[in-house]
């Protein structure tokens, strides 16, 4: 699902840039202080893409879901390999989890993902979180959990300005060989609000409208 996610494909403006800048920093030395490295914004501000692009500058890494980390914690439980499950998470280079507000109220999983940070701090292996709110914003039960969040970095990112969406959707039709006017672009991310999902699926409506009328 994250094929996609690419550093050519990462549009880079005014509303991320200190977000990309920071993260980058970051992510470049794995035994930094500043660890784990939040992102945190709004649906479709780009935290899933800029979390794959640090992974996939890694040799081993990983990057799930909330849901996924839940549903393979649960599995381990329930076959009683919970060791297994947490020494797999401990050992990559670079984890990525998506969607940290997911693990509010879950104390079993707040619990597991407490063992697993201080155990991939203390070995200086760097772990990208995404959130949609700021973790301090969110209610945590595991208070040593809380505390290893809000001593990381935690970087903002805002949904896309006027100037990146229109080079989203230009790039993303691009790709996909469907030429339109300037003005058709800048009519097709009215409706966007800057979401990157909304862009996408404005583009999929064009390039499939395209292939409708070329059939």
């Amino acid at each position: 699902m994250y094929q996609h996610y690419t550093k050519e494909n990462f549009i880079i403006g005014k509303s991320n840039i200190k977000a990309w800048e920071v993260c980058e920093a970051a992510l470049s030395n794995s035994k930094a202080q500043q660890n784990p490295t939040i992102l945190y914004g709004m649906t479709g501000s780009g935290k899933t893409h800029l979390a794959h692009i640090a992974i996939s500058q890694a040799n081993d890494a990983v990057q799930l879901s909330a849901m996924d980390f839940i549903d393979g914690l649960v599995t381990a439980l329930s076959n009683q390999a919970e060791d297994e499950f947490r020494h797999r998470l401990i050992n990559y280079d670079v984890l990525a989890i998506d969607d940290l507000q997911h693990f509010v109220g879950r104390n079993v999983c707040q619990d597991e993902i407490c063992l697993i940070l201080d155990a991939r701090l203390a070995q200086g292996k760097q772990t990208v979180i995404t959130s949609i709110e700021h973790p301090k914003s969110l209610t945590w039960n595991n208070k040593q959990l809380e505390s290893r969040l809000l001593a990381g970095l935690t970087i903002k990112l805002e949904l896309a300005d006027e100037d990146m969406q229109k080079q989203l959707l230009a790039k993303r039709l691009e790709k996909a060989n469907v030429a339109v006017t300037s003005e058709e672009i800048v009519n097709a991310v009215k409706s966007t609000n800057g979401n990157g999902w909304l862009i996408e699926g404005v583009a999929k409506q064009i390039v499939d409208n395209y292939g409708y009328k070329n059939a």
